[in-house]
Order: structure tokens, then C-alpha cells, then sequence
């Protein structure tokens, strides 16, 4: 590849040194047809890429995630969809909110939470996702719509309000 390109560098600084048309025209087709191999290996590798998720599909990938890490019990990895900056409904602090949160998460009994009803609007870093939540423990079942308020950090999408609607 690199063969080519200082090839094509070469002719291509012949084609403005060269004094007619027709010879600049012979010049900037050998360049093509040197470059040809390279553009078809680009292209290629392009198109054998997957596709970059959209704003809405990294956002619904994140509400999935937040969903089963909450079900798994797995309070860290719950914990961390969060936002430093979440700001609990309940006006609680975010300290005191994430006691109580490892508290009912790290709980024995077996968790269930399902989404339904998705829908999201992003507009640039941030999204606004609402759905139904079917929560369901050995002791407790709420279904009710909800509310997430979330902020992109880097490649994550992060929590920064949640509240139930009515």
C-alpha cells in the first residue's frame, strides 16, 4: 500500500510539472488506475464495519443493561449507570439514596424488572427515556410508568433523574 501511494505522490508531482493537456491527463489516469487496489481495500473494509448504534439504540442498549443489572443483584454494576450528578426524586442525597439503593438490591430475594412501552428522545448528549417497569421481588410487585432523565459520559449513557409518572 505504501508502494502505491508514494507512486501516486510521484505522479502526481509529474502531472504539475508536465506541459500539456493531454499529457497531464495521461498522468492523472495512471494515478487512478495506481490507486484503484487501495480504494477498493478501503471501501471493503468499510463496509464489512457494523454500523455505529444510533443515539436512541445506545440509550435503549443502556436502559437493557440497567434492567438486568438491577434484576442480577449485581449492585455496583447497578449502581454505575447512575450519573455522580443523579439527582433522587425523594430529595434525598445521592449518598443516602445509594445506601438504600445496595440495600434493597444486595437483598436475598430474587429480583424481576421488565420494560415495556420504550420510548426515547435524544437531542445531542442528552435523552429522556420513558417506559412501563414491571418490578417484581419474592415480596413486592409495582407496575407503573417511569421517567429517566440521562446524560451521554464518553460511550455511556448515565441516569441523571428518574421519577414515576402518573
Amino acid at each position: 500500500m505504501k508502494k502505491i501511494l508514494v507512486a501516486a505522490l510521484l505522479i502526481a508531482g509529474s502531472v504539475a510539472h508536465a506541459q500539456s493537456s493531454a499529457t497531464k491527463q495521461e498522468l492523472v489516469a495512471k494515478v487512478l488506475q495506481l490507486q484503484q487496489p487501495a480504494i477498493e481495500l478501503v471501501a471493503r473494509a468499510m463496509a464489512e464495519q457494523p454500523a455505529p448504534a444510533t443515539a436512541e439504540q445506545a440509550v435503549r442498549t443502556a436502559l437493557a443493561r440497567w434492567a438486568t443489572d438491577w434484576s442480577s443483584g449485581d449492585v455496583e454494576a447497578y449502581l454505575a449507570h447512575y450519573a455522580g450528578d443523579f439527582a433522587p426524586a425523594d430529595g434525598n442525597t445521592i449518598e443516602a439514596w445509594r445506601e438504600q439503593s445496595r440495600a434493597r438490591v444486595a437483598r436475598p430475594d430474587a429480583i424481576r424488572v421488565g420494560l415495556s412501552e420504550i420510548s426515547v428522545e435524544v437531542e445531542g448528549d442528552h435523552a429522556v427515556a420513558r417506559f412501563v417497569q414491571d418490578y417484581q421481588s419474592a415480596s413486592h410487585k409495582v407496575v407503573n410508568r417511569k421517567r429517566l432523565d440521562l446524560v451521554r459520559e464518553g460511550e455511556r449513557w448515565r441516569i441523571v433523574g428518574e421519577h414515576v409518572e402518573h
